[in-house]
């Protein structure tokens, strides 16, 4: 199973969809869209285990430092319930 790390950004003195474009080509990022903000940019970081999830997102957060005001970090719960398959939302059986 991915492990999965959703980023809030807020950009200040920069162009967020120039910012989006560099953070979308890290490896492990899988979107990162310009929102209307605050927060400016959302981004979705997937990663086969924590540990390169958690590399990926030092690249992100070297990439952006100084033009960031501030950073939300909001990694994913790996383990659902027993019995119970994560889906995405809107989807049901």
């Amino acid at each position: 199973m991915l492990e999965t790390v959703y980023v809030l950004l807020d950009i200040v003195h920069a162009d967020a969809s120039a910012a989006a474009r560099r953070i979308r080509e890290i490896p492990g990022v899988t979107a990162a869209d310009v929102l209307e903000g605050p927060p400016d940019i959302h981004i979705i970081i997937q990663a086969a285990d924590r540990k390169e999830a958690a590399g990926c997102l030092m690249r992100l957060l070297d990439l952006v430092d100084g033009i960031t005001e501030d950073i939300k970090v909001l990694p994913v719960r790996s383990a659902a319930p027993a019995g119970i398959e994560r889906q995405p939302a809107g989807i049901t059986n």
